[in-house]
């Protein structure tokens, strides 16, 4: 301790001396008793990064240190741009924590010191190239876990539920090294159902690097199988222990968050339901009439929900409606997102 102070004192720069780990009355007591003084950086600041206390305290000292390089520092300019909500899920053991640290560790990020109010006092606001991204903490990422082994699973699925509620988008973390669950499969209906814009991060892939290509077309297979539902999410292979490959969940995310928020003219729709008439007939659902398509509109965005509105007493098979989805997808660029296609009838 005394080697570390006398090379912090050749800085020359403010030093705040904090005790940490004091997580209850007991031990904080413990740190005023402690000979910390003859280390020459005054009396000790007691807190527990477990619990937050003292924190406040801590943060006081910080501002109060800082004031008199105020004048020298640029000025914060207030938060204009919402945040992107994003949400790590996933079940026990298959480095989410990871994730979000290679996630907050990539050169550009910046954690936040600006206010900004979250759902959650463990939320993080990290901005990248000034662009803001909230993580919201549904799975305890900035906490260890205090729950046994045989509670995880169902902690996992009522953290999971509760943060997507809140959330923009979601990274479903799954485990190269393991075949694809059960609790996989639950975790990514509750995505679909969710409606939230969804992508898969294949962690862990530093095992398979040495297979190149034929690893990822393999771990492909094998997700199209599981999970055919979520063939419009995209997938990225990762390892977030070694950090590789972790920026391109971030190109990813605004991929995704830009379709999600996509606006698209009626008059360009129209010109979309034309030609695809003009390739595929509309085929009738219940009844004997075949349907008459009048429009594609986009009626809200996050997620894009399109109208179809046909003649009343007719209808439009579901299939069709997915084939229009579909091509939407392609023609839009709209990965990673929900599109809701709905047919609407009108008298003639």
């Amino acid at each position: 301790e005394k080697l570390w102070a006398q090379e912090l004192r050749k800085t020359k720069i403010p030093i705040i001396l904090a005790g940490n780990k004091a997580d209850n009355p007991k031990i904080r007591l413990q740190v005023y008793e402690r000979d910390w003084r003859k280390l020459g950086f005054g009396e000790p600041l007691p807190i527990s990064a477990v619990n937050g206390s003292g924190v406040g305290d801590l943060l006081d000292v910080v501002i109060d240190k800082l004031s008199p390089y105020a004048k020298s520092l640029p000025a914060v300019k207030p938060m204009e741009k919402t945040a992107t909500r994003v949400a790590i899920i996933g079940r026990p053991n298959v480095g989410k924590s990871s994730l979000f640290n290679a996630l907050i560790g990539e050169e550009r990020v910046i954690v936040s010191p600006v206010p900004f109010t979250t759902r959650e006092s463990h939320d993080t606001l990290i901005l990248l190239d000034g662009e803001p991204f909230l993580f919201l903490d549904t799975a305890g990422l900035r906490r260890p876990s205090r729950i046994k082994p045989n509670g995880l699973e169902k902690m996992s699925a009522r953290q999971t539920e509760s943060g997507l509620r809140h959330t923009d988008l979601v990274l479903l973390v799954l485990d190269a090294s393991e075949p694809f669950t059960g609790q996989d499969k639950r975790l990514s209906m509750l995505v679909k159902e969710s409606q939230k814009s969804l992508i898969i991060v294949i962690n862990k892939f530093d095992l398979f690097q040495d297979q190149g290509e034929e690893a990822e077309e393999k771990i492909r297979r094998d997700f199209a199988l599981t999970f055919p539902f979520l063939a419009y999410a995209p997938i990225v292979f990762v390892s977030a222990k070694t950090h590789w490959r972790a920026h391109k969940v971030f190109e990813m995310i605004r991929k995704v968050m830009t379709g999600r928020g996509q606006v698209i003219e009626e008059s360009v729709l129209a010109d979309l339901m034309k030609r695809l008439i003009h390739h595929r007939l509309p085929t009738k659902g219940k009844g004997v009439r075949h349907p008459r398509i009048y429009s594609l509109k986009q009626v809200d965005v996050s997620p894009p929900t399109f109208q179809v509105t046909i003649k009343q007493k007719t209808s439009l098979h579901e299939s069709y409606l997915r084939f229009i989805e579909n091509q939407l997808r392609m023609e839009f660029n709209l990965i990673g997102t929900p599109v809701v296609v709905y047919a609407n009838k009108i008298k003639t």
